[in-house]
């Protein structure tokens, strides 16, 4: 037998092989071996795939380096076969992993979402599923997600690098929602913390006061707070100086009263 009549008898067994999965149960019962459980289907699949793969290695193997063109034809086609087979396969674990708990389906189709390398189809039908989701289900796994240092670059990049290509209304508003109720949790974390700082006379929280103080996208009663605790410290010259220039930036105006009144509360207004 040639090595070109190989290739063929191959490309037929892919062929076999590619079918059998959807096929598979029929000729189970057909050899009347009984499916007991989900593992025991699980483990067909995986000794076909385990096939599949040894028939694709005996292929390349057999090629050497001395390569013709009908070769090379033959090879892609069988890369084609493969794409084919690997996005019909994420197509319907897709379309499954929609029906399964949320906690468990929600990070691998985000994960297939952000594969550049699987068709656009499968990426949008992975991103239509998980739009369809509970909306309080989604929106609290994407919280939990930006909340867990592990998880939240993958959170910012599926926000960034997914929604950017995919438009889906419901995916984009629960995200929305996620990031808002996430920073809202932080602000109230924030002001719990500092209203524990008021008992603490320790110097090094000056450092803490005054990033807070300069950080225009925090909320006006978190920056006030700032203010105030800055001007517990105001026997240090320096410090006092900082709040004074504070009112030097357009945008911190708004503060204007508010900061004057701190300056008259702890008596040092007169020494500016």
């Amino acid at each position: 037998v040639t090595f070109h009549s190989q290739l063929n008898i191959i490309i037929i067994l892919l062929g076999v092989i590619f079918v059998q999965p959807l096929s598979g149960i029929s000729n189970i019962n057909d050899d009347n071996v009984e499916i007991s459980s989900t593992d025991s289907l699980f483990s067909n699949l995986i000794k076909i795939e385990e096939q599949n793969l040894a028939i694709r290695k005996s292929l390349l193997d057999g090629m050497g380096d001395d390569t013709t063109n009908y070769d090379v034809e033959i090879l892609i086609h069988l890369y084609d076969i493969n794409k084919r087979s690997n996005a019909l396969m994420n197509q319907i674990l897709t379309q499954t992993l929609g029906n399964m708990g949320d906690k468990k389906a929600i990070p691998i189709l985000m994960e297939i979402a952000l594969n550049n390398n699987l068709p656009v189809s499968v990426r949008s039908s992975s991103v239509e599923i998980l739009s369809k989701k509970q909306a309080p289900e989604l929106v609290d796994f994407l919280v939990e997600m930006l909340g867990n240092p592990t998880s939240r670059d993958k959170a910012n990049e599926f926000a960034l690098n997914v929604m950017g290509d995919l438009s889906e209304e419901r995916m984009i508003m629960a995200l929305l929602e996620a990031y808002q109720l996430g920073r809202n949790k932080y602000y109230s974390l924030l002001n719990t913390v500092m209203k524990g700082l008021d008992n603490y006379d320790n110097p090094n929280i000056k450092s803490v006061y005054r990033e807070i103080a300069n950080t225009e996208d925090f909320p006006s009663n978190i920056r006030l707070k700032a203010f105030k605790g800055l001007t517990r410290f105001a026997d240090d010259p320096e410090v006092a100086d900082e709040i004074i220039e504070l009112l030097n930036v357009p945008d911190n105006y708004v503060y204007y009263q508010e900061i004057i009144t701190i300056l008259k509360d702890y008596e040092i207004y007169n020494d500016y």
